[in-house]
């Protein structure tokens, strides 16, 4: 695969004959877009969408198409039927040739004050190349070659050098460089390189770069400066599973209080592990040390048969699985016994023509639960948003039954909404997202009508429970988080309660998910 860099935010990547062209904008050249067979746009600010650059090249190939999202699509698309596609976080394609991922949905913070668009990245070719657009969006995949943007109003040298060392590419050019003086690239070029822990090399625009070749310019580094993570290991050595926990004396010192022992009969948690085939060290670790005896797992992102039941079955769990690969997949984990095992939700409404695996309900021991997995609605004015609030109504209907009977029951898993304003770490930066709309905790408060309440956990750590935090902007150690993974219980498990917290130390170390496990402790 070939890398050309245009001005600013642009780039090319040319294989077996075909081109691919990501945010031709105001900032790149006039011809930036011309001879492209296929066009990505990350979003809608001008340096990086310009209508008169994509028309120019979609009339000169009457076979070029884009792929963007919503935003940018509205004000194309009637010009050329058909040739012009929306996507969002988790779609897949295949465009001239190459396959693409989009990851991400948010443009990175300006000033709180201003409104955030919407933006996505797109990992092209298994990880060969990301460009993330305007956000420092952490990929869930190894990626080969970064394309960093180095200067931007949104962002410091600093967090891009965090950002480099987190996503761990191979090699990394520079993107986003166009307002970026003469006077300061050698400082940048300096920080980036000795800091970041991967091959950098900045590539002057219609300079190319061959990302097969070996040797080539950014490859990576065998040695760099003391304390960078991105370091390769000695031969012979492994990285460890997961991180150690921190030392009582360093917790106290954090005002962090520990995790607590076992305490009560059962032990029940949900955990959004974003791939379980990415996650699994870590999970396996999780399970030895946490003596939970019921998980609730949302996003396994494998087929049922790629799902590791025989690990699980080494430490005394059963598993019950519902998921087809790709982006979703939920699974309900037991050492106490798994009975009556439902996969799906009775009248789901399904999306684009499908039903995805979203829910699994199990009886474990003497307790009832749901594993759910909530669409995440992506726009509000998207056909995603509509359907996460029909997917609400079908779940309060499954569940109405075991809301009001005398089992201890819950329904646990990823909400993907916020129930109160304090549920986000700043709702200002949430305004016209989904999350925080009054429609979706409507979708709550009519759970909680149908007989749940929600067993709100205490944090181990700053004020909020928070369970989720973007992967983007160095958004937990800011702890820039939302509480969106929760557990509704129905009467008789809600008097069981005797503890509930997140424990945010999973989501610390190399290998996290975004999402930490929230752990609830029953009397039953």
């Amino acid at each position: 695969m070939k890398l050309t860099k245009k001005s600013h935010a642009c780039v090319r990547l040319e294989k077996d004959g075909q081109t691919l062209v990501l945010d031709p904008g105001g900032f790149s050249e006039e011809d930036a877009a011309l001879g492209a067979d296929a066009i990505l746009v990350t979003h809608e600010h001008p340096d990086h969408f310009d209508e008169s650059r994509l028309r120019a090249a979609m009339e000169n190939n009457p076979t070029a198409r884009i792929w963007t999202l919503r935003a940018v699509a509205d004000r194309i698309s009637s010009a050329f039927p058909g040739r012009v596609h929306v996507v969002g976080h988790g779609d897949t394609f295949t465009a001239a040739g190459f396959d693409v991922q989009v990851h991400g949905e948010l443009h990175a913070v300006i000033h709180p004050d201003l409104p955030r668009v919407t933006n996505v990245g797109f990992l092209v070719d298994g990880g060969k190349v990301f460009h993330p657009g305007d956000a420092l969006t952490v990929p869930n995949h190894p990626v080969e070659t970064l394309l960093a943007p180095v200067q931007a109003p949104w962002n410091k040298i600093a967090e891009v050098i965090d950002y480099v060392r987190e996503v761990r590419p191979q090699r990394v050019y520079d993107i986003h460089d166009a307002l970026l003086t003469d006077l300061a690239r050698p400082i940048y070029d300096r920080h980036l390189g000795t800091l970041g822990g991967a091959g950098h090399t900045r590539l002057t625009p219609g300079a190319s770069a061959d990302l097969s070749a070996p040797g080539s310019p950014g490859s990576p580094p065998t040695s760099g400066p003391p304390g960078v993570r991105r370091l390769r290991r000695p031969p012979g050595t492994r990285e460890p599973s997961a991180p150690a926990a921190l030392p009582a004396s360093e917790r106290a010192r954090t005002g962090m209080s520990d995790p607590p022992g076992r305490l009560w009969g059962m032990r029940i948690a949900t955990w959004n592990v974003n791939s379980i085939t990415a996650r699994l060290p870590r999970l396996l670790a999780w399970l030895e040390s946490s003596g939970t005896d019921v998980l609730c797992l949302q996003e396994a992102k494998v087929a049922e048969e790629q799902f590791p039941f025989e690990q699980l079955r080494e430490l005394g769990y059963e598993a019950a699985v519902h998921a087809t690969g790709r982006w979703n997949g939920v699974a309900v984990l037991s050492r106490v016994g798994i009975e009556d095992v439902v996969k799906g939700l009775p009248g789901d409404p399904g999306y684009d023509g499908s039903v995805e695996p979203r829910a699994i309900s199990a009886t474990c021991g003497p307790v009832r639960v749901w594993s759910v997995y909530v669409p995440n609605g992506r726009e509000v004015d998207h056909p995603h948003y509509a359907y996460k609030l029909q997917w609400f109504e079908a779940l309060r209907a499954a569940v109405a039954g075991d809301a009001t009977g005398s089992r201890p029951f819950a329904v646990l898993g990823d909400y993907n909404v916020a129930p109160t304003d304090d549920d986000v770490y700043d709702v200002a930066a949430f305004a016209g997202a989904t999350h925080v709309t009054p429609a979706e905790r409507a979708a709550l408060t009519s759970l909680r009508e149908a007989g749940l309440s929600d067993v709100v956990p205490r944090p181990l750590k700053y004020e909020q429970p928070f369970t989720y935090w973007d992967y983007r902007q160095l958004c937990f150690p800011k702890n820039r988080g939302m509480r969106i993974d929760l557990v509704y219980g129905n009467q008789p498990f809600a008097k069981a309660v005797k503890d509930a917290y997140v424990d945010r130390e999973e989501r610390k170390g190399k290998g996290a998910s975004d999402h930490a496990p929230v752990v609830v402790d029953l009397d039953v």
